[in-house]
């Protein structure tokens, strides 16, 4: 009765998350609390979980992701990427990286190449980006926070733990159809109309560089305006790739300088036919603006102009897109509201930090690309290869490239805060901590007395089969920790009394565990690119269907296979 009242529980917030929209570490955070409460879980296992080596793992690696990702070549290969490589190619990329680097991170780094994807394309990209990260790291041991779970389960219980690419010797030719699947999704889907209205940065500003000779040399940002811009001011003066930010009206021009104006281009027209200003058209030049993307998360009861957000941001607000279409004339006079787009211009190649908005993407990198700005990348790669062939620990490695980082400039102090992603951390170590009551004595007990006396007498073919099932079932409802813990205990101890293949049916719940593909809340790389995509949770569950049919069907297939 208490196994299947833990069930209908589980069955129930599921659903109550999916048509509320409740955040997931809300929910796994009260079920947790909930059965501590009546002694279910207990208080020293939440002390215990802190000191989970893959949990640890998992919280640097998304930490080194914000130092990755702000690298200078990382950002311009995105860029270059997200537009001109095939399909095929791109969805390869993104499993190949998730190998080698645990899929969390690997979304978190790749969310503006998928951004810049999304424009041209159509909104499935976000969950590809998501369901390519784990197919790649299925295939081997960090590639997913599943095998890093699993692996600590076996550890602490005294079997051997996984090999590398143990996972992925076991579930290839099920990874390569559902890849074949995935690219048929995003290949033949049509674009998303709202996407294109998404403006490109020449949309919202337009630039002007002082010729030599130039009337508007030496002369204040002031007179200028009043003199010769007919009242026009810009929003940002570069000046030998430098941005000069905020602008205040006795700033001096000088020769050279580019000039820049934002928000309704049609209001300078008029400068177009001044002599002393040259129309800047290159793209190259206009990759030198720090422009960033960024999401509101709540409603404003005042117009832009009221609040004064300059200094808070850090910048200036240049346009805002509500709904696909851009407000750009009367946008000083727009009153926000949850989900408008802000297009702002930065002052410099900092992220956006405001708790009111969340940065979706950067369109522009001033930073030139050096051996200093590039040596973490090559010193993550090594520590990669060193934990890879158990040389030196991850939870020793990252932290150390951390520090690194830190020292080397790569990022600040107040970055590092900012990419702890507390929402996201939250959520799995609610789900590993709510994962303990299917350890309670009393569940324990009735799942096995209830499952036992009946799996004993049916064929192994029929055992496999409620396996896989019950796998999946439990990691579509619940979380894929919390269900790889459950069913791990359960083969634990069906295999005192059972003859199977213990090994291989590990590997089977590993990957079907990994298999949440309809359930936000299963999988923490789903919470990424919900929030980037502003995504339901009805989109997963109507693309991610076939792909949870394929890896049942496929790990039966092949478990069955090896064992008979």
């Amino acid at each position: 009765m208490n196994l299947l009242a833990l069930i209908i529980y589980f069955t129930i917030m599921f659903g109550w998350m999916s048509i509320k929209n409740i955040p997931p570490h809300f929910v796994l955070l009260f079920s947790a609390f909930l059965f501590t409460v009546i002694d279910w879980i207990s208080w020293s296992h939440w002390i215990s979980v802190i000191f989970n080596p893959s949990l640890q793992t998992i919280f640097f690696l998304v930490l080194m992701s914000g130092v990755i990702k702000r690298q200078p070549w990382i950002y311009r290969i995105q860029m270059r990427a997200g537009l001109s490589l095939h399909p095929s190619v791109l969805l390869l990329l993104i499993m190949v990286l998730s190998m080698f680097i645990n899929n969390i991170p690997i979304v978190m780094i790749l969310l503006p190449m998928i951004h810049e994807k999304v424009k041209a394309s159509h909104q499935k990209w976000w969950i590809a980006l998501s369901y390519a990260s784990i197919f790649g790291g299925m295939l081997t041991l960090i590639g997913t926070s599943t095998n890093l779970l699993v692996n600590a389960w076996l550890i602490e219980n005294q079997y051997p733990s996984l090999g590398f690419f143990e996972t992925g010797v076991f579930a290839f030719p099920i990874v390569i159809v559902a890849t074949m699947m995935l690219l048929k999704d995003v290949s033949n889907s049509p674009k998303n109309k709202e996407s294109e209205t998404y403006p490109v940065l020449k949309d919202h500003l337009v630039g002007f560089e002082i010729i030599k000779g130039s009337s508007l040399h030496q002369i204040s940002l002031k007179d200028a305006s009043v003199n010769y811009l007919n009242g026009s001011y810009c929003t940002l003066i570069i000046r030998e790739n430098m941005t000069l930010f905020p602008l205040r009206e006795d700033s001096i021009l000088m020769e050279g300088d580019h000039l820049y104006f934002g928000g309704d281009v049609e209001m300078y027209k008029h400068l177009f036919q001044f002599r002393d200003l040259r129309l800047i058209e290159s793209n190259e030049e206009y990759d030198k603006v720090h422009l960033v993307e960024a999401l509101t998360l709540n409603n404003f009861h005042q117009s832009i102009g009221t609040l004064k957000l300059k200094e808070k941001l850090n910048g200036i607000i240049i346009g805002i897109i509500r709904g696909g279409k851009p407000l750009i004339q009367t946008y000083r006079d727009v009153i926000l509201r949850e989900k408008d787009i802000l297009l702002i211009v930065m002052n410099d190649n900092n992220d956006l930090e405001h708790p009111s908005f969340q940065q979706i993407s950067r369109h522009a990198v001033i930073e030139s690309i050096t051996v200093r700005n590039t040596i973490v990348s090559f010193l993550f790669f090594i520590a990669i290869i060193l934990g890879m062939f158990g040389i030196l620990d991850y939870t020793i490695s990252l932290p150390l490239l951390i520090v690194f980082s830190l020292i080397n400039r790569d990022i600040s102090l107040k970055g590092i805060i900012y990419e702890i992603q507390p929402k996201l951390m939250l959520a799995l170590y609610s789900g590993l901590v709510l994962a303990q009551v299917f350890q309670t004595p009393v569940i324990k007990e009735e799942l096995f007395l209830t499952l036992s006396s009946w799996l004993i007498t049916i064929p192994i073919w029929t055992f496999v089969v409620v396996i896989a099932l019950l796998t999946t079932i439990f990691t579509e409802v619940m979380n894929n920790g919390v269900a790889a813990m459950m069913m791990l205990s359960l083969v634990s101890l069906l295999h005192e009394i059972l003859v199977f293949d213990f090994r291989l049916i590990v590997l089977m719940i590993t990957i079907l565990a990994s298999t949440s593909f309809m359930n936000v809340l299963g999988y923490q790389t789903h919470l990424v690119v919900m929030n980037a995509g502003r995504l339901k949770s009805l989109d997963f569950i109507k693309l991610g269907w076939k792909y949870t049919f394929c890896f049942v069907l496929g790990t039966i297939f092949l478990v069955l296979l090896r064992m008979l």
